[in-house]
């Protein structure tokens, strides 16, 4: 396992530090005024890694689902839905150089929510979903050539490379971090990073405030270079 690499400083003198967007969290997309479709996302992962460049020097803002504590240092920004969210990002994506985008964003949502509430009914209930936006893609298409775009997968192990090198592509970022599903509630990660040029790294399990500092250390870097500072 690799140890967290120490995190160079993320501005220099002509420039300032690095103005990070991190998006964290599950959201809820409801189905009535009391129920929705979620995940089991903890925001965990996503709020280490915000407060990873905040500890390099970075301006960090983080917007947050359901049920993610309110970040530390950070510009804190709210969204409950996917479209919640790609509205909000849409607004602040401009002001910022990188964007990772850590959130656990529902594929599909209810096609119609019903008002008040769904009242249970003897048998089986249909539900028609219809799919949310891509709006990582749709971030990264709209980037300026100055602006560095970080996503992730979650899969199954034996099909983590091949989803994260076709989401890498697909989703026109410059780099994927790639988790297997048991990331989810667990206090350890053994992602893999799969960047736009080829590069692929893997630094073994570790805590996640530690594979935070690592991606930071690796990220950093290359978004500096990218808006150059």
């Amino acid at each position: 396992m690799e140890q967290p690499a120490d995190i160079p400083g993320p501005g220099s003198p002509a420039g300032p530090p690095l103005r990070v967007l991190v998006a964290v969290g599950p959201t809820h997309e409801p189905i009535d005024d009391v129920r929705f479709i979620g995940n089991r996302s903890s925001g965990q992962m996503g709020l280490a890694i915000a407060e990873a460049f905040r500890r390099a020097g970075c301006t960090v803002t983080v917007a947050r689902g359901p049920g993610v504590p309110a970040p530390v240092g950070a510009a804190d920004l709210r969204f409950r839905t996917a479209a919640d969210l790609l509205e909000t990002l849409r607004s602040a994506w401009p002001d910022h150089d990188l964007l990772v985008m850590a959130a656990a964003v529902a594929d599909y949502r209810p096609a119609g929510m019903v008002s008040g509430k769904m009242r249970r009914e003897d048998g089986p209930v249909t539900l028609r979903l219809e799919p949310t936006q891509d709006i990582l893609s749709g971030l990264a298409s709209s980037r300026t050539p100055r602006q560095f775009v970080v996503g992730f997968a979650l899969e199954r192990p034996e099909e983590l490379e091949s989803s994260a090198l076709a989401k890498l592509e697909r989703k026109r970022a410059d780099a994927i971090v790639a988790n297997p599903i048991e990331t989810m509630d667990a206090p350890d990660v053994d992602a893999q990073v799969f960047l736009a040029d080829g590069t692929r790294r893997a630094p073994g399990r570790m805590p996640k405030p530690d594979f935070a500092r690592w991606l930071a250390a690796e990220i950093l870097p290359r978004a500096l270079a990218r808006r150059g500072a």
